[in-house]
């Protein structure tokens, strides 16, 4: 119903990134990835480096096995753009306890 409700705003009013994001936050809980890439792309057109926009395209796209050069595109993006973010900062800490992890198994 949420969804409604944010579709009727921005019919009314605008589609701002807040809506845009909302009403794809909406669609993921559905399980209706496909629609909500549609509008994370439309929010990232009207401003292509929006945070919010980026992350939650990232989790969309992860849950379409999109593959993985459009996830590193927009995590690159998304690094570049927002550096000191706390999702970029907790991915960084991920990316590199993998990175020690497979080196231990390489040297074992």
């Amino acid at each position: 119903e949420a969804l409604y409700e944010f579709q009727e705003l921005g019919e009314k009013y605008n589609m701002s990134l807040m809506l845009l994001n909302a009403m794809a936050a909406c669609n993921m809980h559905m399980g209706c990835f496909d629609d909500a890439e549609k509008l994370l792309q439309e929010a990232l057109s009207k401003s292509a480096n929006d945070t919010n926009s980026l992350i939650n395209l990232l989790v969309c796209l992860n849950h379409l096995q999109k593959p993985a050069d459009v996830i590193a595109r927009y995590t690159s993006q998304l690094k570049i753009s927002s550096p000191d973010h706390p999702w970029v900062a907790k991915f960084g800490e991920l990316e590199a306890s993998f990175d020690r992890c497979a080196d231990q198994l390489r040297k074992a």
